[in-house]
C-alpha cells in the first residue's frame, strides 16, 4: 500500500518560529530566544522581509528552498524515527510504502502529528492511502491523448469541438488536476487547418476564461496565430490588452 501526505500551502503557511524549532529543537528554541541560536537570526531574517509576519516565507528565492529543506528535513528524521518506513519527499510531498492497512493508516495520522508539531497542516484531498498495483496514467490523460483530431478542415472542426467540450467535462470529473493544461499542450502540438484557426482561438480562450491558471500554456499558441500574416489577434481586442502585453 502507498500512503500519500501532501502539505497544504507549504510555504506560505510555514511558522517561521519553527525554523529554530528544527534546527535546534522546539524545547531549546523556546528556552533560549536571543541570537545566539542560528536558527533565531533565520527565523528574524525571514520575518524581516515580510513585515515582522510570522506566517509563511517567500516564495521563490533560493534562500527559501534551503529553509524549506531546513525544517521539513527535521520532519523527514522524526516520522522515520517513528515509524522506521522507508518513503520519499519530493518537495513537500511524501510517499510511504507499507505491507497493510493498519499500518497505512497509522504512518498517516502519525505524519499529521509530526507536521502538526510544526505548526504544519496538510491537503486533506491529497493526503490519502492507495491500494497497489495503482494506475501508471490518470484516466483522463489517456483519453485526451488518444483523442483523434483530423487533418481535412470539415471533419477537424467538429473534432476540435469534441476535443474541448470532452476536455471542460474531464476537467470538472478531476477538478485538482491539471486537465487544461495537459489540453492546450495536445492543442499545441497539433496542425491545424487555416479554416480552423479561429475556431482554435476561441477554445484556448474558453479554457483560459474557465481556469486562468492555464495562461502560461496558452501563450504558445496565442503567440503562433499572432504570428500569422493571415490571422490577426487585432480583431481580439481584448485579448491583446489584457494577455498579450
Amino acid at each position: 500500500m502507498l500512503v500519500r501526505v501532501d502539505v497544504a500551502q507549504f510555504y506560505p503557511s510555514v511558522y517561521t518560529h519553527a525554523i529554530p524549532w528544527a534546527l535546534h529543537g522546539k524545547a531549546v528554541a523556546k528556552r533560549q530566544r536571543g541570537d545566539g541560536l542560528l536558527g533565531n537570526r533565520l527565523d528574524a531574517a525571514v520575518r524581516a522581509t515580510q513585515d515582522g509576519q510570522t506566517m509563511g516565507i517567500p516564495i521563490g528565492p533560493d534562500t527559501s528552498l534551503v529553509l524549506a529543506e531546513l525544517l521539513l528535513s527535521q520532519v523527514d528524521r522524526e516520522i522515520y524515527e517513528r515509524f522506521r518506513v522507508p518513503g520519499t519527499r519530493h518537495m513537500d510531498d511524501y510517499e510511504f510504502a507499507v505491507l497493510d492497512s493498519s499500518t497505512a493508516e497509522r504512518l498517516r495520522a502519525g505524519a499529521q502529528e509530526v507536521l502538526a508539531d510544526f505548526e504544519l497542516g496538510t491537503n486533506t484531498e491529497k493526503t490519502h492511502v492507495v491500494q497497489l498495483p495503482q494506475l501508471l496514467e490518470r484516466p483522463w490523460i489517456t483519453e485526451l491523448r488518444y483523442l483523434s483530431v483530423g487533418t481535412e478542415p470539415s471533419a477537424q472542426y467538429y473534432d476540435l469541438v469534441r476535443f474541448h467540450d470532452r476536455a471542460v467535462e474531464l476537467a470538472r470529473l478531476y477538478p485538482t488536476e491539471n486537465v487544461l493544461k495537459y489540453a492546450l499542450g495536445r492543442l499545441d502540438r497539433l496542425e491545424v487547418h487555416e479554416a480552423n484557426l479561429s475556431l482554435l482561438l476561441a477554445l484556448v480562450l474558453q479554457f483560459v476564461a474557465a481556469e486562468y491558471g492555464v495562461m502560461p500554456n496558452a501563450l504558445p499558441i496565442l503567440k503562433r496565430l499572432q504570428a500569422l500574416e493571415k490571422f490577426h489577434l487585432s480583431t481580439f481586442p481584448r485579448l491583446r490588452t489584457r494577455s498579450m502585453r
